[in-house]
């Protein structure tokens, strides 16, 4: 959500060498999702001597089957007023206790400091000089002008999406034409962005997020004459339209029902899984100009690519290893690094250690205990819905609730409190609850720990220890915040573009 925007910061008429003091930038936007009011984002520029702080605020509101969910971002960037970035600040209420973000940048590098519920996490990455925030990508977009076939490209930086790199994006003034706003029918200018996540993700990655990202998301603004953003639509995957227009205060913040989320998403497969089946072949495809990404390769599941839209996914149900001794010594890296706390799974936090004291471990190996740590928040998390956004394990053990993010973070934060390494994982999975074989996949997050010499699935919201072959793996997370962002935006080329079939089942 974030990344939208950039080509539509406001722009009043001013030199953007030398903005009047004090704000000189104040505007409201409506979003619209699917065709209907989903939110309002609120942007402002002020001008302080030789600094600049660019404000936006924004909150979305939706619906997963039956539940309400809102998501509020909150977002400042601090630069000189030659466009220098100075810092960051970010707050995201995505489960129900905000994350603070704070970034300073400096001598080449960039510092983050994650802040909630009183635990605090500090990352530090080199800072790309090429990179600009919003008053700079402002300026550059007001020096290149906007005459038709201008193309040019920025690179820009959102922590939210990924901290530790610049993404480029890629700009061209299409022309004007003609829109309606408010009613009216007015003269425009059409500015096309491409947010270049395939290019960005070509950079090592700390996260492993990356390998999944091979697509972009394009949005396109329409701005008067004087630079000023009057709508911004982008297409989200093959299912979701996304819109923010010109409006006033009291319009944008009106209350309306918004669109359902969940349900929406889930889809029908041609062909059926068996139940109890132990090995499927699915055949994916997706629809549209959407690619499909590379899967990932885990002990479950082999990816083979037909084309640039299909693929081929072998997916086996893996026996759980319950007779081994020991953890096998030394770990490799890529477990090792999977031990240390994030602020996604804070296994050093006092609530989490208390709870994986409480989980009942009797001492025994490995596979023994990550099956007890499962068991435990299946049945712990005793609230479960679809009204929490993506909370913190911390906020899971005070608040006992939510949906299968809640299950999968809370289970990789107690298995690294144990020394087991765990991450979590994004795809997709068959619905449960109907009688007889798995037809129709919907979205899910479980977890993957590191066992007897390799990683294992484990589900804690389905209570499968040993998973079923209907769980597709789409991208793996190490739970910091960047790599939960890039799952999310990794999913967008495909949503409701994303096509299964069933080959064969045994």
């Amino acid at each position: 959500m974030a990344a939208i925007p950039l080509s539509g910061e406001p722009v009043p008429p001013f030199d953007p060498a030398n903005p009047p003091e004090g704000r000189f930038s104040d505007e409201w936007f409506i979003v619209n999702m699917q065709g209907r009011p989903s939110g309002w984002m609120h942007n402002t520029i002020d001008r302080d001597g030789t600094h600049i702080t660019s404000k936006t605020e924004m909150e979305l509101r939706v619906r997963r089957a039956d539940a309400r969910l809102t998501i509020q971002v909150d977002m400042t960037n601090r630069e000189l007023l030659d466009g220098t970035p100075v810092g960051f600040d970010q707050t995201m209420n995505l489960g129900g206790v905000p994350i603070e973000t704070r970034g300073k940048i400096r001598d080449g590098r960039v510092r983050i400091r994650e802040s909630q519920m009183g635990r605090t996490t500090e990352r530090e990455f080199p800072w790309d000089a090429e990179a600009r925030l919003s008053w700079g990508i402002l300026r550059e977009q007001v020096r290149r002008g906007f005459a038709a076939g201008t193309r040019y490209t920025i690179k820009t930086y959102d922590a939210s999406i990924a901290a530790d790199r610049a993404i480029p994006a890629d700009t061209e003034v299409i022309g004007p034409e003609t829109i309606e706003l408010g009613g009216s029918k007015v003269r425009a200018i059409r500015v096309q962005q491409t947010l270049l996540l395939g290019a960005a993700a070509s950079a090592p990655a700390a996260n492993g997020v990356a390998a999944a990202l091979g697509n972009s998301i394009r949005s396109d603004s329409w701005i008067d004459e004087s630079g000023n953003a009057l709508r911004i639509d982008s297409k989200l995957g093959g299912l979701f339209d996304l819109s923010m227009v010109r409006s006033t205060r009291l319009t944008a913040m009106a209350d309306a029902e918004p669109p359902e989320l969940f349900l929406s998403t889930l889809i029908t497969a041609r062909g059926k899984v068996p139940m109890h089946a132990r090995r499927v072949v699915y055949r994916l495809s997706v629809t549209g100009d959407a690619q499909l990404p590379e899967l990932p390769a885990t002990a479950a599941q082999r990816f083979e690519r037909i084309d640039a839209q299909t693929g081929r996914l072998t997916v086996r149900s893996d026996p759980w290893i319950a007779g081994c001794t020991a953890q096998v010594a030394p770990l490799p890296p890529e477990a090792a690094a999977q031990v240390e706390a994030t602020l996604y799974a804070d296994s050093r936090d006092a609530r989490i250690m208390k709870l994986a004291r409480e989980a009942d471990l009797r001492g025994g190996n490995p596979g023994e205990r990550a099956d007890s740590l499962r068991k435990f928040v299946s049945t712990y998390v005793r609230h479960k819905n679809l009204g929490v956004g993506f909370a913190t394990a911390t906020e899971v053990a005070e608040s006992r609730e939510g949906d299968c993010t809640e299950h999968a973070v809370l289970l990789a934060a107690l298995a690294r409190a144990c020394g087991i390494p765990s991450r979590a994982i994004s795809g997709i999975v068959g619905v449960p609850g109907e009688a007889g074989p798995a037809a129709r996949f919907g979205y899910h997050m479980w977890t993957e720990v590191y066992v007897c010499g390799r990683w294992r699935y484990i589900d804690a919201a389905l209570a499968q220890t040993e998973c079923d072959p209907t769980h597709i793996a789409l991208a793996m997370l190490d739970l910091s915040q960047g790599s939960v962002n890039e799952a999310s935006l990794s999913f967008l080329p495909i949503l409701g573009a994303l096509t299964i079939e069933i080959e064969s089942a045994e």
